[in-house]
């Protein structure tokens, strides 16, 4: 097959023309095709094509040769290389650009753009209803496995958030009658590149019954999402990968304006997702991002992005934890202390030039009123300890770290001000300066991270009933409530507020999501905390899993992928990437490469990929125009 590619790319390179300047991604015929190869004339079975050639009646264009259609519908898979045409290529300096698998589906109406090595598959749905379409992507390179799929049907709901909900509940209803299924992340509200709501990112976590392999964890997804029995689905592809009893799955779920819901993701075994020398959980995110989904009428352009670094690149992050020390939260931080060897293990591989802060959620108007907002530099057994010397820890003090998120300054056993001291935190370490462990640094990226299993106090007080916080969705009044009280903490930690160097990047909560059943009791709903999420980058982890770390592993991963960053010119379709350092070609790596959170112009580079005044970066990709 790779012979066949290859035949017909160099025979379009030598002098194919072609009416139509987008033909190689629109698929209208050409008037010049490849030569015949193999006896088999272009256009018949097994005769070489390019994506966009026209096949015979019946066939379509699938890894370069002309294959049977499937059951009528268009799923048109092979090379997409160089621009919009092959031949006319705008030349990338050292790089070229990437050849990757460009699919389109009209009952679907989708376009999706994949990694070069993905072997995508229609399936076929029996007694299909309107706008019904399902396919399945497997990606199996170097040790990383991901089962990607995109799933379309009629919109049940009125909301992108209401559509995720159901999704959750279906998916736990199938899938959870061989395992436990879990919300590790509930999502990112978004508008997509074209314009429509989603959820993106929302992440689960699966602990099955008996090992199975991931395809066959993804067929009955994908049945549950197009509310069929998993026997309607056929023409699946044959299982691929090791068998595992734990998996993570990652979805997107996008309502565009003709009531089609869309879900794209991925599964992957949760051993190879939390290998962060590996790429699936970065794979598995490009689709939950809904960066390599567009319409079926999209084309994606192309762009060569050269520039030079003019400004010294910052790799410095901040990291503030606010820590719930009620005794219900005992055995969570716990599991995050004893996870820290494994999160600064992650941070130092990357060359990140990092710092944490430990603060606890003490009541502004209580005993421990010194504490608010203080950070932790002392190991220390005494539940109403002080926490020492204010200051940041360096990243040679994990074990302090460990202690102080068992143990936080002062104490505060009911009354959890959370907001209140995440934003204490932040302004009693200003004004910024570059050399003081007891100042956020001039430049850098500040994350705060709040865990608790508990409402924000100062929001409880102001609204009528504590119950609410139980409530997944809260009256327009209360919700306005809520959004008022809020109002002021997004003001000043946006930097939009009194003062600018208050900004925080990434506002990330691991705390109560809705209808979670995964703690013997029931924590509160996140209200407030959620809201400062989606204006602050951020999302809410849920802090009943079982396996908090990989939830904190999510995190430091984002946070990884978004220092020392390169601001492309445009947002790229993140398969599509090349990207090279002073003239040499870099791999996607999380740690000595480069790193890309789809959805974002932001490159970050790590490990040996050290970015430098006077650099030059090189970058092609496709983007959605």
């Amino acid at each position: 097959m790779k012979l066949l590619v290859a035949a017909a790319l160099a025979a379009l390179l030598a002098g194919c023309t072609r009416s139509n300047p987008d033909a190689v991604l629109d698929g209208s015929s050409a008037t010049d095709g490849p030569a015949v190869e193999n006896g088999r004339p272009p256009g018949t079975i097994g005769g070489p094509c390019l994506f966009g050639d026209r096949c015979d009646p019946g066939l379509v264009c699938k890894g370069g040769i002309c294959v049977p259609e499937v059951d009528g519908g268009r799923w048109d898979l092979g090379p997409l290389t160089d621009g919009p045409r092959a031949d006319q290529a705008p030349l990338c300096d050292p790089i070229g650009f990437r050849s990757v698998v460009l699919g389109r589906d009209a009952p679907g109406d989708w376009t999706v753009v994949l990694e070069p090595q993905t072997k995508a598959t229609t399936l076929t749905i029996a007694n299909a209803k309107g706008k019904q379409a399902a396919a399945v992507f497997d990606y199996d390179v170097s040790g990383d496995q991901v089962a990607g799929f995109v799933v379309s049907r009629q919109s049940t709901h009125s909301s992108v958030a209401q559509e995720a909900g159901a999704a959750v509940q279906e998916l736990t209803q199938r899938l959870g009658s061989n395992g436990t299924l879990s919300v590790r992340a509930q999502g990112a509200q978004i508008q997509t590149h074209d314009g429509f709501d989603a959820v993106a990112r929302l992440t689960m976590d699966l602990t099955l019954g008996s090992a199975r392999d991931i395809a066959q964890v993804r067929l009955p997804l994908v049945a549950g999402l197009l509310q069929v029995p998993t026997p309607d689905l056929s023409s699946a592809p044959a299982p691929f990968g090791a068998t595992t009893s734990e998996v993570v799955i990652r979805l997107a779920v996008v309502l565009r304006k003709d009531n089609r819901a869309l879900f794209v993701g991925a599964v992957t075994a949760a051993q190879n997702d939390a290998d962060f020398s590996h790429l699936a959980s970065t794979l598995s995110g490009d689709l939950a991002s809904t960066n390599l989904l567009g319409q079926e009428s999209a084309t994606p352009g192309s762009l060569c992005d050269s520039q030079t670094v003019s400004a010294k690149p910052k790799n410095e992050v901040d990291i503030i934890w606010v820590m719930d020390e009620s005794g219900s939260m005992d055995s969570k931080r716990a599991a995050i202390a004893t996870g820290a060897a494994t999160f600064f293990k992650q941070l130092q591989q990357t060359g990140l030039d990092f710092r944490m802060g430990v603060t606890n959620v003490c009541d502004p108007n209580g005993s421990f009123q010194y504490a608010v907002g203080k950070l932790c530099s002392q190991i220390a057994a005494d539940s109403e300890d002080d926490g020492g010397t204010d200051r940041f820890l360096a990243p040679t003090e994990q074990a302090i770290f460990s202690s102080c998120i068992n143990n936080p300054p002062g104490y505060e056993p009911a009354q959890e001000y959370g907001l209140v001291n995440a934003q204490a935190a932040i302004k009693r370490h200003l004004p910024r300066a570059q050399n003081s462990p007891s100042k956020i640094r001039t430049d850098a990226q500040v994350v705060v991270i709040v865990v608790t299993d508990e409402g924000p106090q100062g929001l409880k007080n102001v609204l009528p009933n504590t119950n609410l916080f139980k409530q997944c969705t809260l009256s327009a009044a209360n919700q306005a409530t809520v959004d008022a009280h809020v109002k002021p903490y997004i003001d000043y930690l946006s930097g939009s507020g009194t003062d600018p160097e208050a900004k925080v990047d990434y506002f990330q909560v691991i705390g109560g999501t809705c209808n979670s059943t995964l703690c013997s009791y029931q924590p509160d709903v996140a209200h407030g905390y959620n809201e400062l999420a989606q204006a602050l980058n951020g999302q809410v982890y849920d802090v009943c899993q079982s396996n908090l770390a990989s939830a904190v592993s999510s995190i430091i991963s984002g946070i990884v992928a978004t220092a020392t960053t390169f601001a492309l010119k445009e947002v790229p379709v993140a398969s599509s990437l090349l990207v090279s350092l002073d003239g040499v070609t870099l791999p996607r790596s999380n740690v000595s490469g480069y790193r890309h959170i789809a959805g974002t112009k932001e490159l970050a580079f790590t490990g040996s990929a050290s970015l430098k005044l006077g650099s030059t970066v090189v970058a092609s990709y496709r983007l959605w125009q």
